[in-house]
């Protein structure tokens, strides 16, 4: 289910692009630590500041929170960006065309992760595998079922602003095991924000990717995701 608030009117692989070493050299030592994850009702969100590859992204600003609760993994990213692509119409739509934000996750006992990428559009594509090549995707039905609330805080020729927040049931994508809860669970993922098809495409992430062009499907960059 997909809400939408109105504040105001108003992953496919690229040629390879020069690594910004003004960017490069100082992301290294801003992650590589656990991320650990409260119970919502209890300690509320632990935020996430992601960080520019690759590129740079001038006015671009992205803080995810996340939290959870009994199996569900609340991830809600807020986004400052000068365009806001919402062209998206249906799920598992190219919604990395759009103004994007992802969460990639994977559970340790298994190869295969699931990457969920969300449009500002509110729709979403999620898909599981091994790797980038070869991912079969969710069905549509199963994602119309992820609760998925974008709130456009503003929206002008200079600046957008927006929020989209989802709450993720591990159980029905096999990323928690039936009957279980979140609580001391450790899991790994990443955090990501895109739009290949904007103006001025840019790529951040949370966890630094070692690769000379922007690729999210790189296992090696996951950081423990510790639910406590």
């Amino acid at each position: 289910s997909v809400s939408f608030h109105m504040e105001s009117p108003s992953s496919m692989l690229l040629p390879p692009i020069p690594v910004n070493l003004r960017f490069w050299s100082f992301l290294p030592t801003l992650c590589s630590m656990d991320v650990l994850i409260h119970d919502f009702s209890n300690k509320g969100a632990t935020r996430l500041a992601l960080h520019p590859l690759w590129m740079e992204a001038e006015n671009v600003a992205v803080l995810v929170k996340v939290s959870y609760e009994g199996s569900s993994f609340i991830v809600s990213f807020s986004v400052k960006e000068p365009q806001l692509r919402r062209m998206c119409t249906h799920h598992n739509d190219e919604v990395w065309n759009d103004s994007c934000v992802e969460v990639f996750v994977k559970r340790p006992d298994q190869p295969w992760y699931v990457n969920f990428e969300f449009s500002a559009s509110g729709f979403c594509h999620a898909a599981k595998g091994t790797c980038r090549d070869g991912r079969v995707s969710y069905s549509d039905a199963l994602l119309a079922t992820i609760p998925i609330t974008v709130r456009i805080l503003e929206n002008t020729i200079d600046e957008s602003r927006w929020d989209l927040s989802a709450r993720l049931d591990l159980v029905k994508f096999g990323l928690l095991d039936e009957g279980k809860t979140l609580k001391g669970v450790t899991l790994y993922g990443n955090f990501y924000n895109c739009g290949d098809a904007l103006e001025h495409p840019h790529y951040l992430t949370y966890e630094p990717i070692d690769t000379e062009r922007p690729d999210f499907h790189q296992v090696s960059s996951f950081v423990p995701l510790r639910f406590l």
